[in-house]
């Protein structure tokens, strides 16, 4: 809602205007590399994908599939990992692979890809936003947590209390929830009330439409005529 947007943007009141977000709006039309991608996807029964922010500090950050047990799981149940470093990203290489694994171009739009998702896993990263918006299971994996609150990024707010139940420390806690995903139990109430939240908070618990953001625009232009 407007109060926690102005509390975290910090803007003045007067320049606060909340409107729809466009990347949750509907795709129009896609490109042809976003049509292969999704054939892709499409030809696995299931489909997680991992998508990290951007870290200047790597020394406390362990990619979730250098965990062996966690890396089996992926394996064994014929998942396709599918994983995107953030576009700010400039460290050489990728984390380790399972055998069925799609590397996506550090520019490829995700949005258009959301809903092929089984689940996902993120971090600090607003794609945890769009899932909690778009109701697809999501894991905040966090094992660097304390060293990137500290550090030159930091947080706008406490997300260890706001996003307690999506959120681990740990691949173990990865697996879990992953777990709960493919036996139906990931959305426990208190994971329900999470994204509920999220949503009236950051979303103004409304769909994002093109033309709703459009009229938004002329009001704030006719304001201030």
């Amino acid at each position: 809602n407007a109060e926690v947007n102005l509390a975290i943007s910090k803007c003045k009141q007067d320049h606060l205007y909340i409107s729809s977000y466009p990347r949750n709006c509907e795709c129009l039309q896609l490109l042809p590399e976003e049509k292969t991608i999704i054939d892709e996807m499409k030809a696995n029964k299931k489909v997680i994908g991992y998508f990290p922010t951007f870290r200047s500090d790597l020394s406390g950050y362990v990619h979730p599939l250098e965990d062996p047990d966690l890396l089996n799981y992926i394996n064994n149940n014929n998942i396709l990992w599918v994983e995107k470093k953030h576009s700010f990203d400039h460290n050489s290489g990728n984390g380790p692979k399972a055998d069925n694994t799609l590397i996506l171009n550090q520019n490829f739009d995700i949005n258009v890809l959301y809903g092929l998702f089984d689940l996902v896993l993120s971090d600090y990263s607003s794609v945890v936003f769009d899932c909690a918006y778009k109701k697809i299971p999501v894991v905040m994996y966090c094992p660097d947590l304390e060293k990137f609150k500290k550090g030159d990024v930091g947080f706008l707010f406490d997300i260890e209390t706001y996003c307690n139940s999506i959120l681990t420390k740990t691949t173990v806690g990865c697996k879990e929830k992953i777990e709960q995903c493919y036996n139906g139990s990931f959305f426990s109430e208190t994971v329900q009330n999470t994204y509920q939240t999220i949503r009236k908070d950051f979303f103004d618990d409304r769909d994002s439409d093109y033309l709703h953001i459009w009229k938004d625009m002329e009001n704030i232009i006719n304001l201030g005529k």
